[in-house]
């Protein structure tokens, strides 16, 4: 109803990404996830939905044991997570907190544990 290249619909799309990823579906996720993040960029919507689409992206590729892919990715999107951070909602604030969740295990699994510390410092494992 809103057309697919609406903030709202590529939002939810990230959504279903999200699941998918939470499910262990990394490929699946993989391929909804990349045709939305390039979607925020064609809609030139740079908002923090545009870059939480990357740290959905970045963790399927980490999930497929694609760190070299996953890396850039999980770390651009920390830094435009950060730049909009007043903008994302207070429900939604906890994906800055994955993000480096994420780059702390993807550190761990890759034998590199002093960046794996830095992560883990600006987000402890809470058990999420």
């Amino acid at each position: 109803m809103l057309g697919p290249a609406h903030r709202d619909t590529l939002a939810a799309r990230v959504s279903v990404g999200v699941v998918e990823v939470q499910e262990g579906k990394y490929r699946e996720a993989e391929e909804q996830l990349r045709g939305t993040c390039q979607a925020f960029v064609e809609a030139k919507l740079d908002v923090w939905e545009r870059y939480s689409c990357q740290v959905a992206l970045g963790a399927s590729l980490a999930g497929q044991k694609r760190p070299d892919e996953a890396e850039p990715l999980l770390l651009a999107a920390y830094q435009g997570l950060r730049a909009r951070e007043a903008s994302i909602p207070a429900a939604s604030k906890p994906i800055i907190e994955r993000t480096a969740q994420w780059l702390a295990r993807l550190y761990t699994e890759e034998g590199k544990p002093e960046l794996a510390a830095q992560w883990k410092k600006i987000s402890p494992d809470r058990g999420n």
